[in-house]
């Protein structure tokens, strides 16, 4: 019998992930995120500078700047009823909701739970700094949760816990594992299982380890959305984007 289970990684995102302060010198974006919170979908013209910012591929220290800060948003932090510093253990993800903030994600030792109850586990305390939300299509204001595996990107979460102001909120996790036959047994019909913890079995994603199906997933949708309009995310692995960057570079 275990005597502990591997703590999953949570992952921290304000539900407004852009800094409505940081976006003064913008004032044009400020209308168009109010003009589709409203869904009112208008024809803008943005002016200089603003105009030839947004021409040009934006950066991930562009996007750090004008998204919310986590040293702001983390007030206390403790793991195991021990107090820590929360800018040493949660850092920085840009996920397809914007710039969250993750722990126990891809760390060199993953984080094991040994019992039950708030007191032995992860507590957080938050300040949203609802002040400096800007315009969105959903209003909510609050924090939104993503547990995953540690070894997974935050975008694979099988579980969201939305948190709003002014509550505790609890979540109480179960882990379950599946173990399949291997071969001659088949699953899916006729195929059969692949044993991804094999010594001998190769990872066939080029951009996302370890090998999982939301992993599979995510990069067949990065490389389609590369392919029609050639974009980017920031939520795109660094490899990636530079990879695809450089065979558009060669194309041309």
């Amino acid at each position: 019998m275990t005597s502990f289970v591997e703590f999953p990684a949570v992952t921290i995102c304000n539900r407004c992930t852009l800094n409505k302060t940081r976006l003064d010198v913008y004032p044009e974006v400020e209308k168009y995120f109010f003009n589709t919170s409203q869904e009112l979908i208008r024809n803008l013209s943005f002016s200089e500078p603003t105009s030839d910012l947004f021409l040009k591929p934006l950066s991930l220290e562009w996007w750090r700047n004008v998204s919310m800060d986590g040293d702001e948003m983390f007030v206390t932090c403790s793991y195991g009823g021990v107090d820590f510093d929360c800018m040493s253990r949660f850092r920085p993800v840009f996920t397809t909701k914007g710039l969250c903030h993750t722990f126990n994600f891809n760390d060199t030792e993953i984080v094991k739970a040994w019992t039950a109850g708030d007191d032995a586990n992860l507590v957080l305390i938050f300040n949203i700094n609802q002040n400096d939300y800007t315009y969105r299509a959903n209003m909510a204001a609050g924090i939104k949760v993503l547990l995953h595996n540690p070894r997974l990107h935050p975008d694979a979460s099988p579980t969201v816990v939305m948190a709003s102001p002014g509550f505790s909120t609890y979540v109480a996790l179960r882990k379950e594992e599946f173990m399949f036959l291997p071969s001659p047994y088949k699953a899916f019909g006729s195929g059969e299982c692949i044993d991804t913890t094999n010594p001998n079995f190769v990872n066939p994603l080029k951009y996302y380890s370890p090998f999982s199906y939301d992993h599979c997933f995510m990069e067949c949708v990065r490389v389609k959305a590369f392919n029609e309009c050639g974009c980017v995310g920031p939520s795109d692995p660094r490899k990636f984007g530079a990879h695809l960057l450089h065979m558009h570079e060669e194309k041309v």
